[in-house]
């Protein structure tokens, strides 16, 4: 039963991010933990900001090259993938 539970979600997972269109995650790239796309910040850097009181404009003009849509984008598939997570 563990085994096929683990399966599962590992599947699930693995679909999540072949369908991220702000996210990645790549092994070679910031020790392998979630980044927004073609970037090596971390998106547990930018929901930190936000909850330590950083607005997504304010981050957008410490990364002006990350337009605005793309760091909402990037929070908003962050969310879907830890909601996902809780409900394995």
């Amino acid at each position: 039963m563990f085994a096929l539970k683990y399966l599962t979600f590992f599947r699930l997972l693995v679909s999540m991010l072949i369908r991220m269109k702000y996210l990645d995650k790549r092994p070679e790239r910031a020790s392998g933990e979630l980044t927004i796309k073609d970037t090596r910040i971390r998106i547990a850097q930018v929901i930190t900001m936000l909850a330590n009181g950083y607005t997504i404009e304010q981050l957008h003009e410490g990364w002006p090259w990350i337009s605005v849509s793309t760091l909402r984008g990037a929070v908003e598939e962050a969310t879907q993938l830890i909601s996902t997570d809780s409900h394995v």
